[in-house]
């Protein structure tokens, strides 16, 4: 879990639905959701310096879900971490801006926070106040933003160019500001948030080498850790890329009746913005992965030696049939497998041997013919996983079988 990332995502997300109350006209929840943002803002700026700065629980569990440790129980961790208050965070972020550079001041931030805690707790409403607590929460996310490296274009999203006016905001529509971004669009932002997990998931690695057994053999420690972190990375990013892609209707697509029936246009287009959206969302979340390595020269050092296995260490996906062959996949240059089904059929060549009547193609006198089904590669964990995909990359449907 990238804690930095999650703080800052739920931030931006906090502050727009801020916004979008606001143009709506719903005052109350308009500074409720304001403080929320916030206290994520907050937040997300003291996890970026150190997790440990939010950790409130006794045992720290936090800090050690962050590291790895604590062994099958990890996991729980996460219900026993609890973190520090809004004005809490508030206080720690001032030791970091210091008195002269605090982006408001503390009599501004109590309206944020005395506007939220009234929603909340008590379900009270200063309208009187709204406005400018509202204002004020504008600018403290957005100083945290920067200070984050979010683009402006997704933390605000179709606020971007007039978050900082109120009444500008005000005149938006309801309809204009729920407005679902392009799939262009949205898959960029996916590729982004990716390469990002990918450099966290390096970083990770890092820690899970160094906590490896005693005696155990650094390299071979960093090797096992890049390859559990490049495989998950991967995994993760693809499956984001196809939930993205259901929701804009792109997946799934429609069955074929035998691999030789052709598929109609539209399903043609569908399969290509398919396979762009995973070819892309794969490669950054490679590319922030490699990145995140290169700080670490061990680690990078492994990743280099995962990166040079060759057939057969290339690991075979999930049900994925038979390997048919090899291919030099263009993401990340690692052998990428092209999975499917043979088929048997008796030879028919007019070319024979003298005196055995063996064919010289096929002496056993059958055709084997390697139906392609599904695509995988092990480096970047591009997973193509229909046919009108494997088209759309122009794999053949069908080639003859050699067996290895």
């Amino acid at each position: 879990m990238n804690l930095e990332e999650n703080f800052g995502s739920r931030a931006g997300h906090s502050i727009r639905r801020a916004l979008e109350d606001w143009a709506a006209g719903d005052e109350q929840f308009s500074v409720m959701h304001a403080g929320i943002a916030c206290e994520y803002a907050l937040k997300a700026y003291l996890v970026r310096r150190d997790p440990g700065l939010v950790d409130s629980s006794k045992d720290k569990a936090l800090i050690h879900y962050t590291l790895g440790t604590g062994g099958k129980q990890n996991m729980d961790l996460l219900s026993q971490a609890n973190t520090i208050s809004l004005r809490e965070a508030w206080k720690q972020c001032g030791m970091f801006w210091g008195k002269a550079n605090l982006p408001l001041e503390q009599a501004e931030f109590n309206l944020i926070e005395q506007a939220r805690n009234g929603e909340v707790h008590l379900a009270w409403h200063n309208s009187a106040t709204t406005q400018k607590s509202l204002e004020h929460a504008v600018t403290l996310t957005e100083v945290v933003r920067a200070d984050l490296g979010i683009d402006p274009s997704v933390f605000w999203g179709p606020f971007a160019d007039v978050y900082a006016d109120l009444k500008k905001v005000k005149a938006l529509r309801p309809a204009q500001a729920e407005a679902r971004p392009t799939l262009e669009e949205a898959l960029e932002v996916l590729a982004r948030q990716q390469c990002e997990n990918g450099r966290h998931a390096a970083r990770l690695a890092v820690v899970v080498a160094g906590t490896a057994v005693p005696g155990s053999e650094p390299v071979g420690a960093a090797h096992a850790a890049a390859w559990a972190a490049l495989q998950t990375t991967g995994a993760h990013a693809q499956r984001a890329a196809v939930d993205l892609l259901e929701e804009y209707d792109i997946l799934p697509l429609d069955g074929r009746p035998d691999v030789w029936h052709t598929g109609e246009p539209v399903m043609y287009l569908r399969a290509h913005d398919a396979v762009t959206v995973k070819r892309r969302v794969a490669f950054f979340a490679y590319k922030g992965f490699v990145e995140g390595c290169r700080e670490h020269p061990l680690l990078y050092k492994a990743l280099r030696r995962v990166m040079s296995r060759q057939y057969p260490d290339v690991p075979r996906p999930e049900q994925p049939g038979e390997l048919l062959y090899l291919d030099h996949c263009g993401l990340c240059r690692n052998a990428a497998g092209v999975y499917g089904q043979i088929t048997e059929d008796p030879c028919d060549c007019e070319v024979r041997e003298c005196g055995s009547g063996e064919c010289f193609d096929h002496p056993d006198g059958v055709i084997r013919t390697g139906l392609a089904e599904r695509y995988f590669c092990p480096g970047c964990s591009l997973t193509l996983d229909h046919v009108d995909e494997l088209d759309a990359m122009g794999f053949p449907r069908a080639a003859e079988y050699d067996a290895p």
